[in-house]
């Protein structure tokens, strides 16, 4: 029977376009801001728990959001927030 009533349900055409929307509505998609000139804005990404390969296991990624230039840095794990300065 649950098979019927899913079946059922799923082919019912009232059904589908009664469903209830629990998400909230989307806000409007704002552009980032496009720089000047090179490096004036980055991005910076950290991927961690990498095998070791000459004592590091983090890769820091810094891309440039002008010119997509990308720098790849080795670093450990154990790094603080004034390394990355």
């Amino acid at each position: 029977m649950t098979t019927f009533v899913k079946k059922y349900v799923m082919d019912y055409d009232i059904c589908q376009q009664m469903k209830n929307h629990i998400q909230q509505p989307f806000g409007p998609l704002v552009p980032n801001k496009m720089p000047n000139e090179p490096w004036e804005i980055i991005s910076i990404d950290l991927i961690m728990q990498l095998s070791k390969l000459n004592s590091y296991d983090t890769t820091c990624i810094i891309v440039d959001r002008l010119t997509k230039r990308a720098y790849f840095i080795p670093i450990n794990n154990w790094f603080l927030s004034k390394d990355m300065a």
